[in-house]
């Protein structure tokens, strides 16, 4: 699977990793957002397979990237990144929501299983 990050500033990358910079007339988070949300459907079309799985250079360097005008462009990366950080905050709360779930199981099996509670008489609820 393809993974796209944004880096400022040195450092390090090797084969099977490919640096996109030098932006002209258009950013880089517009870049990272466009691929990020178009890259992998045109991979996974099969034109990124081989004996091992791999992105090569030629399909970086035939991908069509529609560039809006620049006022567009930083209005999309906003508004973007405003979803972003929503849905982050949304998945947050469900993961939070999950693991708390998993801990009051536990613990009512837990309880369960010493005698703490009786479940002999328990019937689920309707639904």
């Amino acid at each position: 699977m393809a993974k796209f990050i944004i880096i400022n500033g040195p450092f390090d990358f090797h084969q099977r990793v490919y640096m996109l910079n030098n932006f002209r007339h258009i950013t880089g988070k517009f870049v990272f957002n466009y691929l990020e949300q178009n890259f992998y459907k045109v991979a996974m079309a099969g034109q990124a397979k081989s004996t091992v799985d791999s992105l090569r250079l030629p399909l970086f360097l035939n991908f069509e990237v529609t560039i809006p005008p620049i006022e567009e462009i930083q209005e999309i990366v906003s508004k973007v990144g405003v979803l972003k950080n929503k849905y982050q905050s949304l998945i947050s709360s469900a993961e939070n929501a999950i693991k708390l779930m998993g801990e009051r199981r536990t613990a009512l099996i837990s309880a369960a299983v010493t005698g703490k509670i009786d479940v002999r008489d328990w019937q689920a609820p309707n639904g």
